[in-house]
């Protein structure tokens, strides 16, 4: 028997991205997606309710960004890996990522074998 699948919760503003990498996911035999979010505040929630092994966060939302809604996670004791998806990023602001409790960041645009390396780093 094998073991379940790792879970994989998309928070992501742009449903073409989300789309993208879901597909990229559902093709792999040992991860899932189990839950998708358009905004911080509903990834939030569904960080909460389906207890994920994996977050992918978008760093840039309307209403919330990835770094507040990172903070609220972690407020509420939550220990996932958080990854960063951001097309803006440089050098000097991955470490105020990392003390809002990221764990990593991934920048877009990205490829497929560098969504799969950051996800097999942190999903054990």
């Amino acid at each position: 028997m094998s073991e379940s699948p790792a879970t994989i919760l998309l928070i992501d503003d742009h449903p073409l991205l989300r789309q993208g990498i879901k597909q990229l996911i559902d093709m792999e035999d040992d991860m899932d997606v189990a839950g998708e979010a358009s905004n911080a505040a509903d990834g939030i929630r569904l960080a909460t309710e389906l207890e994920p092994d994996l977050i992918l966060m978008d760093l840039n939302m309307p209403e919330m960004d990835g770094l507040e809604a990172t903070r609220l996670i972690r407020q509420q004791g939550e220990t996932v890996p958080i990854i960063a998806l951001s097309a803006h990023v440089g050098e000097q602001e991955i470490d105020g990522f990392i003390k809002a409790g990221m764990n990593d960041v991934l920048r877009k645009p990205f490829r497929e074998d560098q969504l799969f390396c950051v996800l097999d780093k942190w999903i054990a």
